[in-house]
């Protein structure tokens, strides 16, 4: 069997990004394992992806030079480099915008540098000299080197020769980072070291100089900073800022470390320590006597006064991995500049540090008593741990900031000059009581006086209830007859600075006497109409034209009006009658209103809905196709009634059902989401405080009516969802609700943040409005009234990745799509981070988004070990740490996507257990009459147990019942399989002790279920055994020296299996296991009756992980000899095909390596297969996970 395999897609960490800037395009290159991939910025897209390396990490992409031909024809030159590799890459663009051509070209051959490169720069310069087109590198013991790139003619093409000539250095200690930069004349380095230490050190050498000819004693140690605790992971060395009107000029070091600080310094002086004569500085002298950079002695600390860092602050929650300068700006003898920060922690920090100088005796002087550095933003916008790559380019008025994390996700944010405390496109104002209250004066022409009068006045007048009555208005009771109109500004924030009111035009309403400042307000923005209902049961009616009336008393005080509205798309304008909803705690009915509007208001219909017990409205939603009004409760519950609005004078009936749907906590709002042609049932997005938003099917059926929950997902910015939507113009699912003390806007069907606001969490007054105006929220926090705008999004996610740490376990299955021509490749990977994600498998062009996010589901509390799907794709099944064993149900639902449910929950042996779940195995059980699937299934657990199930699923809740279980040994059990033999069954494990061992099942499992062929049926009336069998392992094999780390069984005949173990001694073994027969005179000897093993010693450099089967290919009439094509990979990146020829009868197998290729994916855990049909073709491909996720080929 001769094959070939070749890669198909990648999803990897994101470590280097560089914006390509081209006018009037959007691109983006980034470094993804050994590819360098090409972006539309704009969308995403991948446009070209081009391996650079054969191993190495691309860490860094840098310009070198671009070169336009015409309009429609032009060339950009990059030095890529990574570990101890670099490259020069072409970016070439060809034709017009509608027939544009991109490409990634190799400019250069793979060099090697002498160690382990940092960073890399390339100079500007105007000279003609053909050597005169250079860059510097540094490596990580602090040597720098000359790059020179040479153009040479070959009959492919032109082609660059790199060239590297080592400059040298002083002091050659282990380095984590280095920032180095090349002025006209001058070289200048800052490396930080794993001690801790800073070094600052420079050469004299002229762009057009020749490096052949530098001088080693022009090099010179300027600075040696210590004080951070931890070794440097970034510096980054500042522009000259000149001060004073550039009669002298300042420069500065920033750095960060394994201590989670920041620290700026000052290194003006750099150019006094250079030396010219060969003899050590000042500063090289001291550095000879110190040892590492940890630890420092209070008489280092002394002797070493003028090297303190000018400022240091923490302000991430994790080690720190690079920090840039942004800005500055120099006014009134004070310098000011802002930084951002990436780290481990997945955030981006952005800083701002403002400093002091004076002229003292000819010298400024920097106070460090008068510096102040503190964080003054913060963005999170990548998931699990660490940021590697940031790039930062330079717009009008702002900085926009890519940024890639191990999650493969690429984000965009914008960051304003120097005003890093605003985002832009947000306003945001605060205000006091007392500032209320001026207001209020000033736009009725009252004199602000402060007589005890007034003081009492002010005390009665206070926001403490406010809705949205227009896209851009808000009303807000105030005091006794008056409410405040609040108009949000449509100036943008540059403009609205000098305004008196800035981000809110404030006006008065003269409403009716009795109505206080706390009232139920429910505004129907589209309409400009505002209902206000106060404390004494008056319900009064708004129009955006100024007027407020009275429209109905009910006699007791309102708690909550809510609108009722159509689904959109149902009828409805401007001139339809207004149905909305009261809620009285003095009342077990809510009150149903239908409110004529025009010309004037007019209640058509006041009818009661009687409540179930302590029922309490907190949501409603009309479906007018079928008749009906749902209303949601503070306690979880929502309930149905039949309503019609052409009934308006007739009582409705009381409830139709009722369901609980979101526990004991609040159903926060209730959207649609659609109906069948027949209106025979209605699906509904409901959210609740109980941190899930939910998707129900309501189903009639006759007179009777049933809901069935399809999805139930807990998002990760909970705990509070308080609202959904869905977009109308990308059908994505938006959510928002509260996580800690922040507001939150959360698009679920990307898995990206939208917006978050600080406002002091979920338990205050606030409202929240999405229209023409953008994002609107307003919200009391301790006595102060808040609004915040934002008309535009000042980030975005540029490309989809998916986890942010390790995958542990992964699975492939096929599903059926509504629409779909082919049913659809979905993954589902498990990992550390404790989430289950769902991907959708494209096997098209080769690199063009063969990943795609489309689900994220967080319920395990330890990292996943293991994951299956059932044999029809409708169910999978999870394990963990912690004993968690989850079976969740999959469906489509049409106009949303995956559906997912937990549908049930395997018994823990202890409440507090701290079990792993190491493996399990599902065997599909024929369905009974009722069509309900059941499932046996066998686990493997960390403390050697062995356990069998059965688990029948239902709408209601599925049901384990425990079958049987047995203990092996003192080993860890890794692997287990169920293995059908004819009439029996059994069970095989494998260990950390590294032998297979076979357990019998037949007895404990027969009496319950008819085993025959591949099938297992459950029989009829027989009851399970109140008590667990106990079961025994009956015979055991060696195969490794050491744990058993991958299995893969592949069946020979009816009583022979072909299992391919991988272990921890890197040995691949390939054993051929027949089963005993059964006796019917006694017990049988021995459960094997034939094993042997063709054992690969050396198969891999490390641990094999993972092993699956390619391929199965029968040969011959009679099918005796059947070969195998089987992938192997662990933890030294290589993929290896196998050949493994078996005879069915004998159970020899001939085993040859057919492929061996590295893999980009480190820490590789799992491998599968899928094939599709293209051509009418079998095309099988294979998808690695571990740090990242791999897709490739198998060619024939």
């Amino acid at each position: 069997m001769s094959c070939s395999i070749k890669n198909h897609d990648t999803c990897l960490p994101i470590t280097a990004l560089k914006h390509v800037n081209i006018p009037g395009r959007r691109l983006l290159l980034n470094g993804s394992g050994p590819f360098v991939q090409l972006l539309d910025k704009s969308t995403g897209t991948l446009l070209d992806r081009f391996r650079v390396f054969e191993r190495n990490t691309v860490h860094g992409i840098q310009a070198v030079e671009e070169c336009w031909r015409d309009d429609d024809d032009y060339t950009s030159s990059f030095l890529v480099w990574g570990g101890y590799s670099l490259r020069i890459v072409k970016l070439h663009l060809q034709g017009s915008r509608e027939t544009e051509n991109v490409s990634l070209l190799a400019g250069s051959g793979e060099c090697r540098a002498p160690d382990w490169i940092l960073d890399t720069t390339v100079p500007s310069t105007s000279s003609e000299n053909k050597r005169a087109l250079k860059g510097l590198l540094i490596t990580a013991h602090n040597v720098v080197f000359t790059l020179t790139f040479l153009l040479h003619k070959t009959e492919l093409g032109d082609e660059n020769i790199i060239q590297l000539h080592e400059l040298g250095s002083n002091l050659r200690p282990i380095l984590y980072s280095a920032d180095i930069t090349w002025s006209s004349n001058r070289v200048l380095v800052a490396a930080g070291t794993v001690f801790g230490e800073i070094i600052i050190w420079s050469c004299q050498l002229a762009l057009d100089s020749d490096p052949c000819q530098q001088a080693d004693d022009s090099i010179a140690i300027n600075h040696f900073f210590t004080g951070h605790e931890g070794s440097i992971f970034g510096v980054d060395i500042s522009p000259d800022i000149p001060i004073n009107g550039g009669r002298a000029t300042k420069k500065f070091v920033a750095s960060c470390s394994d201590d989670r600080t920041i620290r700026i310094w000052d290194i003006s002086s750099y150019d006094q320590g250079l030396t010219s004569n060969g003899e050590l500085s000042a500063c090289e002298t001291s550095t000879n006597s110190r040892g590492t950079g940890f630890h420092i002695t209070p008489a280092d600390e002394t002797s070493a006064a003028q090297e303190f860092c000018l400022a240091k602050e923490y302000g991430h929650e994790a080690r720190i991995w690079g920090i840039r300068f942004l800005d500055f700006e120099v006014s009134d003898g004070s310098i000011t500049f802002n930084l951002i920060s990436r780290s481990e922690d997945c955030t981006s920090v952005v800083w701002k540090l403002k400093t002091k100088y004076e002229l003292v005796n000819d010298k400024y002087i920097l106070r460090r008593d008068q510096t102040i550095l503190k964080p003054i933003s913060s963005y999170s916008y990548h998931v699990g741990k660490n940021i590697w790559s940031m790039d930062v380019v330079e717009n009008m008025g702002s900085f926009g900031v890519l940024t890639g994390g191990a999650d493969s996700n690429i984000s965009s944010l914008i960051v304003p000059h120097l005003t890093g405390e605003n985002i832009p496109g947000r306003r945001a104002k605060t205000y006091t009581h007392d500032r209320v209250y001026d207001e209020f004066l000033r736009i009725n022409n009252h004199p602000a006086v402060s007589d005890e009068r007034t003081k009492n006045s002010r005390n009665n007048g206070k926001i403490n209830s406010f809705g949205f009555i227009s896209e851009d208005s808000f009303i807000a009771p105030f005091t006794e007859g008056v409410a405040l109109l609040g108009q949000v500004s449509t100036a943008e924030p540059q403009d609205i600075r000098s305004q008196d009111g800035g981000v809110l035009r404030w006006s008065t309403i003269p409403t009716i006497g009795g109505i206080g400042s706390y009232v139920a307000i429910a505004g129907i923005p589209e309409r400009e109409i505002g209902l206000i209902g106060t404390s004494t049961g008056r319900i009064l009616w708004y129009s955006h034209k100024g007027r407020v009336e009275e429209l109905a008393d009910i006699s007791r005080g309102i708690s909550d009006i809510f609108v009722i509205q159509p689904p959109k798309g149902h009828d409805g304008n401007d001139t339809c009658p207004v149905t909305f909803i009261t809620s009285s705690r003095a009342f077990s009915h809510a009150n149903l209103f239908i409110v004529e509007t025009s010309p004037s208001p007019k209640v058509l219909s006041n009818q009661q809905l009687a409540l179930p017990a302590e029922f309490v409205v907190s949501s409603a939603l009309s479906i007018p196709s079928m008749s009906l009004l749902i209303l949601g409760a503070r306690w979880g519950n929502i309930v149905v009634f039949r309503f019609s609005p052409k009934l308006q004078r007739e009582a409705p009936e009381d409830p139709l059902c009722v369901f609980p749907t979101h526990k004991k906590d609040a159903v926060t709002s209730i959207t649609f989401l659609r109906e069948d042609q027949n209106s025979s049932f209605v699906d509904l997005i409901t959210t609740g405080r109980d941190g899930t938003y939910c998707i129900h099917r309501l189903e009639r059926s006759g007179i009777q009516f049933k809901m069935e929950t399809l999805h139930r997902i807990s998002p990760s910015f909970g705990p509070y969802i308080e609202g959904s939507r869905l977009d109308p113009k990308t059908g994505h699912l938006i959510l928002w609700g509260f996580r800690s003390t922040y507001f939150v806007l959360w698009d679920e069907t990307t898995q990206t943040e939208i917006l978050s606001v600080e406002c002091g969490g979920a338990h205050r007054r606030w409202a929240y409005h999405f229209g023409n105006m953008g994002h609107v929220l307003l919200w009391i926090k301790a006595s102060t009234f808040n609004i915040m705008s934002e008309k535009f999004q000042c980030h975005r996610r540029v490309r989809q990745g998916g986890h942010g740490r390790e995958i542990k376990a992964m699975s492939i299955s096929k599903m059926q799509v509504d629409g779909a021509k082919t049913p659809w490749t979905v993954l589902a990977t498990g990992a550390e981070d404790t989430e289950i994600r769902f991907f959708t498998l494209n096997e098209g062009a080769e690199g063009k988004d063969g990943f795609r996010s489309i689900r994220a589901i967080k319920k395990h509390s330890a990292g996943l070990q293991h994951l299956q799907w059932s044999t029809s794709g409708r169910f999978l099944f999870s394990s963990a740490g912690r004993e968690e064993f989850y079976v969740w149900r999959i469906r489509w639902i049409p106009g949303f996507g995956i559906g997912v449910l937990n549908e049930s929950e395997a018994p823990k042996s202890r409440a507090n257990s701290d079990l792993r779940t190491t493996h399990f195995d599902v065997i599909n059980v024929t369905a009974d009459g009722g069509g309900c699937e059941s499932f046996l299934i066998a686990m493997a657990y960390s403390n050697s147990t062995a356990k069998v199930f059965h688990y029948l699923s239902s709408v209601e809740g599925g049901e384990f019942i425990l079958l049987a279980q047995g203990v092996y040994t003192s080993n860890c059990l890794t692997q287990i399989r169920l293995v059908m033999s004819g009439s029996e069954l059994q069970l095989i494990t494998g260990s950390t002790d590294g032998h297979i061992a076979v357990w019998d099942l037949t007895p404990s499992i027969k009496p319950y279920f008819d085993l025959g062929g591949r099938s297992i049926k459950r029989r009829d009336a027989v009851p399970f055994p109140a008590e667990p069998v106990s079961i025994k392992w009956g015979d055991r094999r060696p195969a490794h020296q050491s744990s058993i780390k991958a299995m893969e069984l592949l069946p020979l005949s009816g009583a022979q299996v072909l299992l391919i173990t991988g272990g921890d001694d890197n040995c691949l073994a390939f054993s051929t296991l027949r089963f005993s027969e059964s006796s019917t005179s006694g017990p049988r000897p021995s459960l094997i009756s034939r094993f042997s093993t063709a054992s690969y010693p050396d198969a891999h450099a490390s641990a094999i992980n993972a092993i699956s089967q390619v391929r199965r290919i029968e040969h011959g009439a009679d099918k005796r000899m059947v070969e195998f094509l089987v992938a192997s990979s662990g933890n030294d990146q290589r993929i290896k095909l196998w050949s493994a020829l078996a005879d069915c009868i004998d159970g020899d197998v001939q085993v040859s390596l057919q492929g061996d290729v590295y893999t980009a994916v480190a820490d590789l855990s799992a491998v599968d297969q899928f094939t599709v049909k293209a051509s009418g073709q079998d095309r099988e491909h294979l998808v690695l996970c571990g740090v990242g996720m791999e897709m490739w080929e198998v060619c024939t």
